[in-house]
């Protein structure tokens, strides 16, 4: 079976609807009084309508559905123009969770992952940027934190707030670049 919480976009619903009952999954839309209850309670239709909560995006939620059936979903999500960017499986350590709590789990983890992305981004353009365009003071403070900050990626996974204040520094870094034509000395 699968749940869909659909907020701001319920309009798509009947398309979403139309590919899984074509597909023959079982499927059931989530309104926003149905945020608060848990997954076991949604799966198994006892939830009682609590005071709404919207969410901020789509989310799918997958139980008892295999990995194949799985990509075939998203196969045919895609080739009809829709699209699910959040999703989860049920599983024994969320079936307690209100389905929103998991939203906010997935929301916290996308913004990780974007986190990490935008900072594996700036290790790049440093790769990509000429040593000689900078005053080398600032260009040797600019690699070091940059050096720094990616070993100490590779060593271990940081948390959350670790990781945002890893990019905080980086983008610092960058800022604090200064062009060699700015000056008019190599200091």
């Amino acid at each position: 079976m699968i749940l869909i919480y659909l907020g701001a976009q319920h309009t798509q619903q009947s398309a979403y609807e139309q590919v899984l009952q074509t597909m023959q999954l079982p499927v059931r839309f989530l309104s926003d009084a149905q945020t608060e209850a848990t997954l076991n309670e949604l799966f198994e239709h006892k939830e009682h309508e609590q005071h709404a909560q919207p969410l901020p995006h789509p989310l799918m939620v997958m139980k008892d559905v295999s990995d194949a059936q799985f990509q075939r979903i998203m196969q045919q999500f895609h080739a009809n123009g829709l699209s699910m960017e959040r999703k989860a499986m049920w599983t024994v350590h969320n079936q307690d969770w209100s389905f929103a709590r998991l939203a906010e789990e997935i929301e916290e983890e996308h913004r990780y992952f974007a986190d990490r992305e935008q900072l594996y981004a700036i290790f790049s353009a440093s790769n990509h940027k000429d040593p000689q365009a900078y005053a080398p003071a600032s260009w040797k403070a600019y690699a070091a934190t940059l050096t720094r900050l990616y070993g100490q990626l590779a060593r271990q996974e940081p948390s959350p707030q670790e990781l945002k204040a890893m990019l905080e520094e980086a983008k610092a870094a960058e800022a604090a670049l200064l062009p060699r034509s700015i000056l008019n000395t190599d200091q």
